[in-house]
């Protein structure tokens, strides 16, 4: 699939074995991410395009899929996110193409591969990551964030979307042309769901992550009128402030008690530096 005004480069211009094919046989000078599964690089060259590659997914979101309709490539589900999102409003990077072996199977080139898709997106550009701003942020200025934040992790979860790795290092600051203020951008929804009625257990998740990866400048006061201004955005009743605090508390303890499972060693994980 091509993003309708997507001028792609000559790799992608060709059939959709063929494209699939020639993603995975970029070399990038770097990588942005890699942990088992999935790649993340900027495209070879001055184009400002991100290609993310996926070999199979995770058992657990296959058979959530295959009971809603049937199971998704890594890609085309992240894809899709990003679209639903922007038609939503939400600020995230644009999809621009994506491929995978269900479009691409016969390709002779891609015989034997388990469940290949690649995605390319627009890069963002950035200097740093939520996280990264607050880490050199002073009490006053970590507030004023914190109140961007909530207004956009409110409107996501009052809309049904819950992200599964809502962490502040997903978040980046996109500078805008004439504006003084940077946005707010949300990276990495291959993961994220909407549903109808989302189960409470995952905006909890949501929110312990956003806890877990605070920084200390963001106080115990802070996190909790953060919690207070999402349940007064969800249209939660104020009293159930300690419970919910409570679960997030809890959850985010069990978070920092164990190493995540994809974490990638080719890279720092507070890296910082765009691609060139």
């Amino acid at each position: 699939m091509l993003a309708p005004d997507f001028e792609p480069p000559v790799e992608l211009s060709c059939s959709s074995g063929e494209s699939l094919a020639a993603l995975f046989a970029l070399e990038p000078e770097a990588w942005l991410r890699r942990v088992p599964g999935r790649e993340t690089f900027a495209w070879p060259g001055e184009a400002r395009w991100i290609v993310k590659r996926f070999v199979g997914g995770e058992p657990r979101d296959f058979w959530y899929e295959r009971l809603r309709g049937g199971p998704r490539s890594s890609a085309r589900r992240e894809a899709e996110n990003l679209l639903r999102l922007t038609a939503d409003g939400f600020a995230v990077p644009r999809a621009l193409a994506w491929f995978d072996e269900a479009a691409a199977r016969r390709h002779p080139r891609l015989a034997g591969s388990q469940g290949r898709s690649a995605l390319v997106m627009e890069y963002v550009p950035h200097a740093e990551t939520l996280r990264g701003r607050f880490a050199v942020s002073s009490a006053a200025e970590a507030r004023a964030w914190l109140d961007r934040l909530v207004a956009y992790v409110t409107r996501l979860h009052a809309a049904g979307w819950y992200h599964r790795d809502l962490y502040l290092q997903h978040f980046v600051l996109r500078e805008r042309a004439g504006s003084a203020a940077a946005e707010l951008v949300l990276l990495d929804v291959g993961r994220a769901r909407r549903e109808v009625q989302p189960r409470a257990r995952w905006f909890v998740k949501d929110l312990a992550a956003l806890q877990h990866s605070a920084p200390a400048v963001v106080s115990r006061a802070d996190r909790l009128r953060f919690l207070r201004a999402w349940l007064r955005g969800m249209g939660e009743d104020a009293g159930e402030l300690r419970s919910w605090a409570a679960a997030v508390v809890a959850k985010a303890q069990r978070i920092a008690a164990h190493e995540p499972r994809l974490v990638d060693r080719t890279v720092p994980l507070q890296a910082e530096r765009p691609p060139a």
